[in-house]
C-alpha cells in the first residue's frame, strides 16, 4: 500500500471538511428555495378562482357519437331519421358529447324532439354534411317543417352547440304550407324551433350555433321563444318561407328567417337573405336582458330586413318589449319590389310596436355605422323610446331614409342621406317628444325634412 506524506493527508482531512459544509450549505438552500416555491404555488392557486366542470361538460369533451355507427347511409335517398335519433339518445344518455355528422346527405323527419332532449350536446359537422327534410305531405300537419322541434321541453336543454352543418327545407317537395289550416303562420314551424314553457321550471338556454346553415324551409328558418342566452356566429340564413296570394290578388309574405325572443342574445356576422316576411325579428326580452346585432349582412326580396319590436303574446308570457339592443356594422340592402305584384314595399329596419299600444314600446335601441340602401319603402322606420341613429349611410330609399313615427327621446345624428326621395321624416299623425337631430348630411335628396316643425322649432339641416 501506498501512502502519502503526513501533510499531504492533513491537507487531504481538511479539504473533505471544506467540501461537507459547502454540500451542507447548498442542500440548506436549496431546501429553502424549494419550500419558498412551494409556498408561492400554494398562494396562487388559492388566490386562483374556483372553476366546477360538470360531468355534463366533461362527458361533452370526451365522447364523440358518430351517425354512421348508428346506422345513417348520407345518400340522398335513405331515411336517416332514427339512426340520428338515437346517435343523439345516446350523448344524452351519457350526460352530452358530440353528434358527429360525415359528409353527405341525410334525409330525415325530425330528428330532435322532447324524446331525445339533453344537455351538453354538440351537433357537428365539416361543413359538408347536409341534414333535408323529407316530403311531408303523408304526415299531420302539425307534426311537418321541423328537423329539430322542441315544445316546452321537460326536460333541461342548454349547453346546445350546431357548428358546420347545413339544414335544408326541401321546400320544393313540400305540398302543404302552414297557413293552409290557420295555424299561425310565423310561430310554431321551422327548421330548428325551441319554445320554453316558463310554468315547467326548467333550464332551456346558452344555444350557441356556428359555422351553419338554414335554407329553403317553407315556414321560418330559426325560432327561439324564451331562450336566453343564444349566439349565432357565421350563421347564414336562406330563403325560407313562402307567399301566400291575398284578396287583392298581391302576394304577401308569411314566415320569418329568424324569430327571436329572449335575453343575452348575440347575432355576429350572420347573412340572412330573400326570407318571405323578415328576415330576422327580435321581440320580445326579460327585464335584465340585452342584444348585440353586429356585422350582419341582409338582403334581397323579404318584406323587412330587420325588426326589433314587442309582441302581444310576449306580454302574456311575463316579458317586455325589446330593449338595450346594439346594430352594428351591418349592411342591409332590401330589393326594390314590383308593388303591382307585392302587398307592400320592403322596409330595412323596424323599431316597431305590434302590440298597437298596449304594451311598451321598444327602449334603448342604438343603430350605428352601418349601411342601409336601396329601399321601395325607408330606410328605417322607428317607434320606440330611448333611439339613437348615428353614423350611419342611407341610400336610395323611395319613400324616406328615415321615419320618426313614435316615441320619444330619439336623436339622429351624423348620418349620411343619399339620393332619396325624403330624408327625415315625420309621420304627421305621431305624437313624440324630445328629438334631436345633429349634424346629418343630405346629398341629392329631393325633400331633406318632412313635418319635423311639428317637433322641432329649428333645424339647420332641415
Amino acid at each position: 500500500m501506498c501512502f502519502g506524506t503526513g501533510n499531504s493527508l492533513h491537507n487531504t482531512f481538511s479539504e473533505r471538511i471544506s467540501r461537507s459544509k459547502v454540500y451542507k450549505i447548498v442542500s440548506q438552500m436549496l431546501t429553502m428555495m424549494v419550500s419558498l416555491f412551494l409556498t408561492i404555488m400554494l398562494v396562487s392557486v388559492t388566490a386562483m378562482p374556483l372553476v366546477r366542470i360538470s360531468a355534463g361538460a366533461m362527458a361533452a369533451s370526451l365522447q364523440t357519437f358518430n351517425v354512421q355507427s348508428f346506422g345513417a347511409i348520407p345518400n340522398g335517398q335513405t331515411d336517416d331519421t332514427s339512426a340520428i335519433r338515437a346517435a343523439i339518445s345516446a350523448a344524452a344518455a351519457a350526460g352530452g358529447g358530440t353528434v358527429y355528422f360525415p359528409p353527405g346527405t341525410y334525409m330525415v323527419d325530425c330528428i330532435l324532439n322532447g324524446t331525445n332532449v339533453g344537455s351538453n350536446i354538440t351537433l357537428k359537422g365539416n361543413g359538408n354534411a347536409i341534414i333535408k327534410l323529407k316530403p311531408q305531405s303523408s304526415k299531420p300537419l302539425a307534426e311537418q317543417f321541423g328537423i329539430m322541434v322542441l315544445e316546452g321541453p321537460s326536460k333541461a336543454f342548454t349547453n346546445f352547440t350546431i357548428d358546420g352543418l347545413i339544414f335544408d327545407g326541401n321546400k320544393a317537395m313540400q305540398s302543404q304550407k302552414p297557413i293552409d289550416s290557420g295555424l299561425r303562420e310565423k310561430k310554431y314551424y321551422a327548421l330548428f324551433r325551441v319554445w320554453k314553457n316558463p310554468a315547467l321550471g326548467v333550464a332551456v338556454d346558452h344555444i350557441t350555433i356556428t359555422n351553419s346553415v338554414f335554407r329553403n324551409s317553407i315556414a321560418a328558418g330559426i325560432e327561439f321563444e324564451g331562450v336566453d342566452y343564444t349566439t349565432l356566429d357565421n350563421v347564414q340564413i336562406l330563403n325560407n318561407g313562402y307567399f301566400t296570394t291575398l284578396s287583392n290578388g298581391k302576394l304577401q309574405g308569411q314566415a320569418d328567417g329568424i324569430y327571436i325572443t329572449g335575453s343575452n342574445v348575440v347575432l355576429s356576422h350572420v347573412t340572412a337573405r330573400d326570407n318571405a316576411d323578415t328576415d330576422i325579428t327580435f321581440e320580445g326580452m326579460e327585464s335584465w336582458g340585452t342584444a348585440q346585432i353586429t356585422n350582419c349582412v341582409i338582403s334581397g326580396n323579404s318584406e323587412a330586413g330587420l325588426a326589433i319590436a314587442n309582441n302581444p303574446y310576449q306580454i302574456t308570457m311575463g316579458r317586455t318589449a325589446a330593449h338595450d339592443v346594439t346594430v352594428d356594422n351591418c349592411n342591409i340592402q332590401m330589393a326594390n319590389r314590383d308593388l303591382t305584384v307585392y302587398n307592400r314595399g320592403t322596409r330595412a329596419l323596424l323599431i316597431e310596436d305590434y302590440t298597437y299600444g298596449v304594451g311598451a314600446l321598444p327602449k334603448n335601441i342604438e343603430i350605428k355605422n352601418s349601411y342601409i340602401g336601396s329601399n321601395d319603402w325607408a330606410g328605417i322606420s322607428s317607434k320606440g323610446n330611448g333611439i339613437w341613429v348615428h353614423n350611419n349611410t342611407f341610400e336610395g330609399s323611395i319613400v324616406s331614409d328615415i321615419i320618426l313615427a313614435g316615441g320619444s327621446n330619439q336623436t339622429v345624428q351624423s348620418n349620411d342621406l343619399w339620393n332619396s326621395t325624403k330624408g327625415i321624416e315625420k309621420v304627421t299623425s305621431a305624437s313624440m317628444t324630445g328629438i334631436n337631430l345633429e349634424t346629418n348630411s343630405f346629398v341629392d335628396v329631393k325633400t331633406t325634412c318632412v313635418n319635423l316643425a311639428q317637433i322641432i322649432s329649428a333645424y339647420s339641416g332641415c
